[in-house]
């Protein structure tokens, strides 16, 4: 039974590639949870022509078809039958797509009937997205809360001659916090978390902000980070509390 290997509308001849090495890299957020998975095919072959223009025409062929980005890349037990080892395009985060496209020397024959060639492919798969979350899964996430103030305010006076004394000015002094951090999403803006004093938040100085997304394959947005500051003014020291934990 012959095998072929199929990307997107284009396909090998029979038995024509050989599968040198298909691997699969796991990654993890920052929770430990997995997030996605990057694939890499390496496989290579050799074109087969009756005359040099012919040849010609087919590496034309193949270029063009490995310059698409994210069709279906199969390799099919008989032309049809797909076998374990294939990837979609729709399930991948981005992808496939050709990283390496190179010629070889390894025959005499070389570009007369016949042409060797290595290709090396990866994409992305997504892991731990489910329709209700996927548009804002949590890739990464940090927060943290700080407290001052709230003590005696001492001064230190100086003196023309004398050494510098230290006085108390108030017994209490405003007690100020801050709620700060950041988030990622892998397809959209996570939500952010809500105060944790909202009773006491100056609200004119809080920040939201959100940064620009990455792209990958050039038009596909993906990592939506936001940051956040809330800052809190209390009569009394506050608590510490424990800051939010992974949204």
């Amino acid at each position: 039974m012959s095998t072929v290997l199929k990307y997107g509308t284009y396909s090998h001849s029979p038995d024509e590639v050989m599968l040198d090495n298909i691997g699969r890299t796991l990654e993890f957020n920052d929770s430990g949870v997995l997030n996605s998975a990057k694939l890499r095919w390496d496989f290579s072959g050799k074109l087969k022509a009756s005359s040099q223009s012919a040849l010609g025409t087919a590496i034309l062929a193949m270029e063009s078809a490995y310059a698409v980005v994210g069709s279906d890349l199969i390799f099919t037990l008989d032309g049809t039958t797909q076998s374990a080892h294939a990837v979609l395009g729709t399930n991948c985060l981005y992808g496939p797509r050709c990283i390496e496209l190179s010629f070889g020397n390894e025959i005499q024959s070389e570009y007369a009937t016949m042409r060797s060639y290595k290709i090396s492919m990866e994409a992305v798969l997504e892991y731990n997205a489910s329709s209700s979350s996927s548009t804002s899964t949590v890739t990464s996430f940090d927060e943290s809360i700080s407290v001052e103030g709230g003590g005696k305010r001492r001064i230190m006076a100086e003196y023309i001659v004398e050494l510098p004394r230290s006085f108390i000015v108030a017994q209490k002094t405003v007690a100020r916090a801050t709620q700060e951090g950041s988030a990622t999403g892998r397809n959209g803006y996570p939500s952010i978390p809500s105060p944790l004093w909202p009773s006491n938040e100056m609200e004119d100085r809080r920040q939201i902000s959100k940064k620009s997304p990455k792209l990958q394959d050039g038009n596909t947005a993906r990592s939506f980070e936001v940051t956040w500051r809330y800052e809190y003014e209390f009569s009394e020291r506050p608590t510490l509390t424990v800051p939010n934990r992974w949204l």
